[in-house]
């Protein structure tokens, strides 16, 4: 019977983050059902305990052994696989330490009556742990997504003047005043280049948290 259920995003690709929180709250009511210790593997691209905490259940990464066995479940393709299994679990899930990489909600799979948002809030704190750069009141925070394709230039239709002119003007309609602090994520790291040679000034992700 299994003794960990471990949560594990340590590479790409993991899903957005809704995509990681419906795998980390099923891969949690899993835990509850078999009645072991729940554990958030999730290292990539930041650490998850570099912005929020436990609760009232310690999910943090520590030191385990035993017999194991990894899971894929993503998408549908994955989510059809497993769903049988999920559903037949204690007798499934026999290895000590079942490490599962998904984006899929499957808290159907395993018991109704589950909650999503109580679960949520017993695996974690909400004061999220900020970095010092962007504890101010006037920043403007921006995400900027461009889908895969589109960021790794795969796709024909993709015009790359328009799309990220479109979104550094919006950027610049938005602020309050010239040289308000800004907060800047995509998923294009090419929009962000894009953004420092127009030389709009702000935070990114890949400097200020990934070296967490």
């Amino acid at each position: 019977m299994a003794k960990y259920i471990v949560y594990n995003c340590i590479k790409y690709p993991s899903g957005g983050l809704a995509d990681r929180f419906k795998g980390i709250i099923s891969c949690y009511a899993l835990a509850k059902n078999l009645n072991c210790e729940f554990i958030i593997n999730w290292s990539y691209p930041f650490k998850l305990n570099s912005v929020l905490d436990p609760n009232t259940t310690n999910w943090l990464p520590r030191p385990i052994q035993g017999t194991y066995r990894v899971h894929r479940i993503f998408d549908i393709n994955g989510h059809e696989i497993y769903k049988e299994a999920l559903k037949n679990h204690k007798m499934f899930f026999t290895e000590d330490i079942h490490i599962i990489e998904t984006n899929i909600n499957f808290l159907s799979d395993i018991k109704s009556g589950y909650n999503f948002a109580v679960l949520f809030n017993e695996l974690f704190n909400y004061k999220l742990k900020l970095p010092n750069f962007i504890n101010n009141k006037t920043m403007l925070g921006v995400a900027a997504r461009f889908g895969g394709q589109q960021a790794n230039w795969n796709d024909p239709n993709f015009n790359r003047e328009v799309s990220f002119e479109e979104a550094y003007n919006s950027i610049k309609s938005n602020m309050l005043y010239d040289k308000q602090p800004i907060f800047l994520c995509s998923d294009s790291s090419k929009f962000l280049q894009f953004c420092k040679d127009k030389n709009l000034n702000f935070y990114e992700t890949e400097k200020k948290i990934r070296t967490h």
